[in-house]
């Protein structure tokens, strides 16, 4: 009964928070884009719900809050297990804040280059919080198109 309970309260969680979800649906579970950790992204998550579940467009740090608040409901999942899930998440159905992510997280979710990442914190630095995304067309050294077409992977403001 008490498994039955938790695995309630797990889909009811992710439904809940995929509702908060700001930027609409992640792939079925069928697409979902190759990577590290999808395989356990797909083990982990279907002991207690289908990937089908897994949705929106969240930062890094929503997604770690995401698959904490999983495991501290009974999800079953190592340490190693979690940080892949949420690796795995944050890459491939992530959304980056260009004016809090680090160099590594702007380079692996937009797929920039380590010196275009780069050059967006350094702007960031001296210029200031980017507004909106044509704020981005003032970095030197960054290909905007790039960004340009992974607009819907980028945030400006919370977390």
């Amino acid at each position: 009964m008490k498994r039955v309970i938790e695995s309630a309260l797990c889909v009811y969680s992710l439904a809940v928070a995929s509702l908060a979800a700001v930027a609409g649906p992640a792939p079925a579970p069928a697409e979902l884009p190759p990577g590290p950790g999808r395989n356990t992204v797909v083990r982990v998550c279907g002991d207690c719900h289908g990937v089908d579940l897994i949705e929106g467009r969240r930062t890094r740090s929503q997604w770690r809050e995401l698959v904490e608040d999983m495991v501290s409901r009974g999800a079953n999942a190592s340490e190693d297990d979690t940080k892949a899930v949420i690796n795995y998440l944050a890459t491939a159905l992530g959304r980056v804040n260009v004016n809090k992510a680090s160099e590594s997280d702007i380079e692996t979710v937009l797929e920039l280059a380590s010196p275009e990442a780069a050059a967006i914190v350094s702007y960031r630095t001296t210029a200031g919080d980017f507004k909106s995304i044509d704020d981005l067309k003032n970095v030197p050294g960054l290909d905007f198109s790039k960004v340009e077409a992974k607009k819907d992977r980028i945030t400006f403001a919370g977390q």
